[in-house]
C-alpha cells in the first residue's frame, strides 16, 4: 500500500504546520467548535430536515439555514450538526448529534443523549481523543446556568472576549494563566484517564478534575475556586426554550435584482460571468471554480455577503480550498516548466478576474444575489452520490470520498464520473500537492 504521509510532511513543514497521526489542526483555539464545519450534502440535509422537523419547529424554509457538520473523533461514523440562522439572539446554535447509523439526536444540555450513544457506541477515548469528548460533554451536559465549559486559550470560542485579571473576585486567585491546557494522563482502574481541567460555569471558574470511564461517564472533583462572581456569563444557548420569547425568526433570502454588468473581463471570465447572472448551469473545473472563488472571497471579506447563513457557510469551505489550489494549479509536476507555471497563473488571473466583478458591484442587492447563486452552484456540482463517491465508499468511506471528489474536481476534471481507483490519489499529487495536502487534512485519507 503507498502512503502519501511523508510528501505531506514536507509541505506541512513549509507551511509550518504540524502533521502527526491524521488531521492537522489549528492552534489558536483549543475547543472542537473551531474545526471546519462542512455543509450537508443536498440529499443529507432533505433526509435530516425531515427526521427532525427542523422547518417545522423553526417555522422557516431549511434553505434560510446555515446546516454545517464536522466529525467526532471518538465515535467513528458519528457527526456533529450545527444550525444557526440569522436569527435573534445571534448567539443560538441548535446541535445534534448524528450515529453511525445516520439517527438524529438533538443535544440540549442533558445527559441522557450521549449516554445512550455511547451504549450504543462505546466511545474510542485515546490521549488524542479524550481532549475533545471533555469539551463535547462539558459544553452538551449542562446545569441550571449553563455549560461546563473548559478554558485552555484566550480564543476559545465561547469564552467571553476580553477577560482581565481585574474581573475576579478578591479572595480568589487572580494569577490563573491563559493559556491553560487540559492536562490528562492514563489511569488505573475503572478510569481511563484523569485530567485536570480550568471549567467556566455561569460567572465563575474552578479548577476541576474529571475523571473519564471507558464507558464516557465523567466524574468531576476537586472544584478549587479561581474566580466568582464575575461581570459576565457564558452566552451559548443551544435550545429555542433557553432564548424563549427572545427569539426572532430569521428573514427570507434576498430575491435576485436584474443581472447586473461588469466590463474588463478576460474572455473566459465574461463567458462565466454570463452564465451566472443568467441563471445558466456551471460545472466547476480548473477554469470556473478559481473564478467563482475569487468573487466569493472578495464578496465574503469585502462585504460579509452573501447575507443569507447557509449560503456564506458554503462560500466560506469552498473558498479555502479553491484559493489554496490555484496557487500550484493544475499541471504542477509537468517537466515541461513553462506549462507547469501557465496553469497555475491561469488559475490566479481567475481568482483575480472574480475579485474584480467583486469591486465593481459594490456591497449591494446585485452582488449578494450573485453569492446566492454560487452556493447553489456549488451545491449542485457536489459530487455526493457520483460514480466515483459509490466506487470509492468501500475503501476509505462515503464522506471522506466525497470531500475528496469535491475537492479534487479543479484539478482532476471530471473526477465524479470516474471509477475510483487509488491511481486517482497518486495523480491528484502530481498535478497539485497543496491540494493532496487538503485531501489529508479535511477528508482523512493519508493511505491509498
Amino acid at each position: 500500500m503507498s502512503t502519501i504521509r511523508s510528501l505531506l510532511y514536507v509541505i506541512a513543514a513549509i507551511l509550518g504546520l504540524a502533521l502527526a497521526a491524521g488531521p492537522v489542526a489549528a492552534q489558536s483555539r483549543s475547543d472542537i467548535f473551531h474545526k471546519p464545519w462542512t455543509p450537508l450534502s443536498a440529499s443529507e440535509q432533505a433526509r435530516f430536515v425531515r427526521a427532525v422537523g427542523l422547518e417545522k419547529s423553526i417555522g422557516v424554509p431549511a434553505d434560510w439555514l446555515s446546516l454545517g457538520q464536522q466529525p467526532l473523533s471518538w465515535s467513528p461514523g458519528a457527526s456533529l450538526i450545527r444550525v444557526h440562522g440569522d436569527w435573534q439572539p445571534g448567539g443560538l446554535f441548535l446541535y445534534f448529534l448524528r450515529d453511525k447509523a445516520g439517527k438524529y439526536a438533538q443535544l440540549t444540555g442533558a445527559s441522557p443523549v450521549i449516554h445512550t450513544h455511547n451504549a450504543a457506541y462505546p466511545p474510542l477515548l485515546t490521549a488524542q481523543t479524550v481532549r475533545d469528548y471533555i469539551w463535547f460533554f462539558g459544553f452538551f451536559v449542562r446545569g441550571a446556568d449553563g455549560p461546563f465549559l473548559p478554558v485552555e486559550t484566550a480564543k476559545d470560542t465561547f469564552l467571553p472576549k476580553g477577560i482581565t485579571k481585574g474581573d475576579f473576585a478578591a479572595g480568589y486567585k487572580s494569577a490563573y494563566d491563559i493559556p491553560r491546557p487540559m492536562k490528562c494522563t492514563p489511569a488505573k482502574g475503572k478510569h481511563l484517564f484523569t485530567c485536570d481541567v480550568l471549567i467556566m460555569y455561569s460567572n465563575a471558574m474552578f479548577e476541576a478534575v474529571m475523571q473519564v470511564q471507558p464507558s464516557g461517564m465523567i466524574a468531576m472533583s476537586g472544584d478549587t475556586p479561581v474566580a466568582a462572581d464575575m461581570n459576565f456569563k457564558i452566552a451559548a444557548p443551544i435550545t429555542l426554550a433557553a432564548v424563549g420569547s427572545s427569539f426572532r425568526k430569521p428573514s427570507a433570502p434576498p430575491k435576485a435584482p436584474a443581472n447586473p454588468t461588469v466590463s474588463g473581463l478576460p474572455a473566459d471570465a465574461q463567458r462565466i460571468h454570463d452564465a451566472l447572472t443568467q441563471g445558466k448551469p456551471l460545472k466547476l473545473d480548473g477554469t470556473t471554480t478559481p473564478f467563482l472563488a475569487g468573487m466569493a472571497s472578495s464578496m465574503l471579506e469585502r462585504c460579509g455577503l452573501p447575507r443569507n447563513s447557509a449560503a456564506r457557510l458554503r462560500l466560506q469551505a469552498f473558498t479555502a480550498s479553491s484559493s489554496i489550489t490555484a496557487m500550484m494549479g493544475g499541471d504542477y509536476s509537468n517537466r515541461n516548466i513553462g506549462t507547469a507555471m501557465k496553469s497555475a497563473a491561469q488559475q490566479q488571473a481567475m481568482l483575480a478576474a472574480g475579485a474584480t466583478v467583486t469591486n465593481q458591484l459594490g456591497c449591494g442587492d446585485a452582488l449578494d444575489a450573485l453569492g446566492n447563486r454560487i452556493s447553489e452552484i456549488i451545491k449542485a456540482n457536489s459530487a455526493q452520490g457520483s460514480r466515483f463517491v459509490d466506487s470509492c465508499e468501500p475503501v476509505h468511506g462515503r464522506r471522506s470520498c466525497t470531500c475528496l471528489a469535491n475537492l479534487a474536481r479543479p484539478v482532476i476534471p471530471g473526477i465524479a464520473s470516474r471509477t475510483y481507483h487509488r491511481s486517482d490519489i497518486a495523480e491528484l499529487i502530481e498535478r497539485n500537492p497543496m491540494t493532496a495536502l487538503m485531501v489529508a487534512m479535511s477528508c482523512g485519507i493519508v493511505n491509498y
